[in-house]
């Protein structure tokens, strides 16, 4: 599920670096004067929605691959031959206590399918681990470490399933974020953007990147534990406004989100090009391996 550029018929600027993305994936901001002289919010990335889902495992009693796996590749693959620099992750702390990510929803619902009833509460299935992307993150700043480079990182919907009940939707405490941004500071720390976190989208990428590929990591938290200052910032220093349209219907997504882009020109937009499982038919066919979200991206991703 990564967003697919859609050039403006005539903008000469965005084919321009609608071509370097494509003929130059792995350094696309590196080579363009016109992005390294624009800040964040001037410019458009791609980006994957529930990243770190290219493989799922340990899932729960009514989840599996086709209503969880997002993507067909790593983080690592994703930013190398993709291009993509902004990765939406879900973390977990998983039931050995490991830090995880994961695809859950805490569905708490019951879906007659005709041949049995499915008693469902928190479903989904694990990715990688946060030590994989953060190997992938790390493996490919090294490798542009002389290139200019801007990855984001955002971690969401915390769920810690060894203090809770896979039942149970139950998030992150300040202790597990610390535990969380701690790992990220002690792998990444010298990549990391770090200091005041209301300029992050008014700066420069030559500022950013100026002695190297960086990474800015944001946590959808309020908690008093984030501290810019280490480099790990609030998720609503971005001032990113991220409505998805909750559709499985290409046509309602669509629409949804170009009438959204519209209304909220000039604020920095996150356009969710991504097909929902949404009605108790679907997700019974994916449980059954009749469906996917692979299915649905295929959808999404052909327009």
């Amino acid at each position: 599920q990564v967003t697919r550029a859609v050039v403006p018929e005539g903008d000469q600027y965005a084919i321009n670096i609608y071509v370097q993305a494509h003929t130059a994936p792995h350094q696309w901001m590196s080579r363009s004067a016109d992005v390294q002289r624009s800040s964040l919010r001037e410019i458009c990335m791609p980006g994957a929605h529930d990243a770190a889902m290219g493989k799922a495992h340990s899932c729960s009693t009514y989840a599996n691959w086709n209503s969880t796996q997002t993507q067909n590749a790593s983080v690592y693959d994703l930013l190398v031959r993709g291009g993509v620099r902004y990765f939406d992750l879900r973390a977990v702390i998983d039931e050995q206590n490991g830090l995880a990510l994961g695809h859950s929803s805490f569905v708490n619902k019951d879906i007659n399918t005709g041949l049995k009833t499915l008693t469902l509460r928190m479903e989904g299935c694990l990715g990688y681990s946060v030590d994989d992307v953060i190997s992938d993150v790390s493996r490919f700043l090294d490798e542009n470490k002389n290139a200019h480079e801007l990855v984001l990182l955002e971690f969401s919907h915390f769920m810690n399933w060894k203090k809770h009940a896979k039942n149970d939707n139950k998030g992150f405490d300040d202790e597990d974020l610390q535990r969380l941004a701690n790992e990220i500071s002690r792998r990444l720390g010298a990549n990391l953007v770090k200091g005041d976190s209301n300029t992050l989208t008014t700066r420069k990428l030559s500022d950013l990147t100026g002695s190297g590929s960086r990474v800015i990591v944001v946590f959808d938290t309020n908690s008093s534990v984030i501290d810019g200052s280490n480099g790990i910032h609030r998720l609503s220093a971005l001032g990113l406004v991220n409505s998805y349209a909750d559709s499985e219907a290409y046509g309602s997504m669509r629409d949804d989100q170009f009438r959204k882009l519209r209304e909220n020109a000039g604020k920095n937009f996150l356009l969710s090009w991504t097909l929902t499982q949404k009605n108790d038919s679907t997700f019974a066919k994916s449980f059954m391996g009749l469906d996917s979200i692979e299915r649905l991206a295929g959808v999404a991703n052909s327009r």
